[in-house]
């Protein structure tokens, strides 16, 4: 009888006393809650914090509409409202976007034929500490336009570099296309002549993958018959195609027959016959 109260004291003891086994085991599993004063806190990762003071600004790559107001995401709206300066491909374009929305941020022109001497001033107003909206005309910016240059530029001297994700021609015309999804390759913008053009599709005839191309609307005609010329015989299924933008057509093409997609209305064919 003395021994078994003796065991039960010693049970006791144990329950009672932090300093046991079961305090180990409660360190073990809780190992935050000694450090946080009694209670857990919850850890969350934020890929962009706070700007720290007197570091440089960030660099927003934003998207914008493709041809339908509506793809304007909220978040695109609001970085637009909140950025120091918006560097845009054609002022004029981008000016229309920014009345309907009401956006009164300054608007300064960024494109292929003055970023030799606007970049290095766009990257040398980051470093300071601005925060730099960047747009293409239409859709992702930085995807075969000189958008692109100025990432890396920024990139290359320790500036954030944040996309604002939206509205894109060439995915949203592979998704629509019935071509394979799960492996495509964008190849940008075919060359001008003909000659050209014609090495650029041989170089791509080993490609197993879907093929996106962009092209501007003035030169869709012959980059499609010269795709058509080419891949039109084969048997495959594949379709040649093109998504407009809001300022015209961007090509995008696969293997075989050769059509044309346009954002704004149901599949048009472009060749005879079809």
């Amino acid at each position: 009888m003395k021994e078994k109260r003796e065991r039960h004291k010693h049970k006791s003891k144990q329950t009672a006393d932090p300093s046991g086994r079961e305090q180990a085991r409660e360190e073990k599993t809780h190992p935050q809650q000694e450090q946080s004063g009694g209670s857990l806190e919850a850890q969350v990762q934020k890929s962009f914090g706070a700007r720290a003071p007197g570091g440089p600004g960030t660099l927003y790559l934003v998207a914008t509409p493709i041809g339908n107001l509506e793809d304007m995401t909220f978040r695109a709206v609001r970085m637009l409202k909140e950025a120091d300066l918006i560097a845009a491909e054609d002022t004029r374009q981008t000016r229309k976007l920014l009345t309907h929305f009401e956006i009164s941020t300054r608007l300064v022109s960024y494109h292929e034929h003055n970023k030799r001497a606007s970049g290095p001033e766009l990257v040398r107003l980051l470093a300071e500490g601005s925060t730099i909206a960047l747009v293409s005309d239409a859709g992702m910016p930085a995807i075969s336009d000189p958008g692109a240059d100025l990432a890396a530029a920024a990139a290359a001297q320790g500036i954030p570099v944040v996309p604002v994700p939206g509205a894109n021609a060439a995915l949203s015309s592979l998704i629509v296309s019935g071509l394979p999804t799960d492996r495509f390759l964008f190849a940008g913008f075919p060359p001008r002549d003909r000659k050209g053009i014609e090495t650029f599709l041989a170089r791509l005839d080993r490609e197993e993958a879907t093929l996106l191309l962009y092209e501007s609307p003035h030169r869709l005609k012959k980059t499609v018959e010269a795709v058509a010329e080419r891949w039109g015989g084969q048997t495959d299924g594949g379709r040649a195609g093109a998504d407009e933008k809001a300022r015209g057509n961007r090509a995008r093409h696969g293997r075989g027959l050769p059509a044309i997609y346009r954002s704004e209305s149901a599949a048009r064919r472009m060749l005879p016959g079809h």
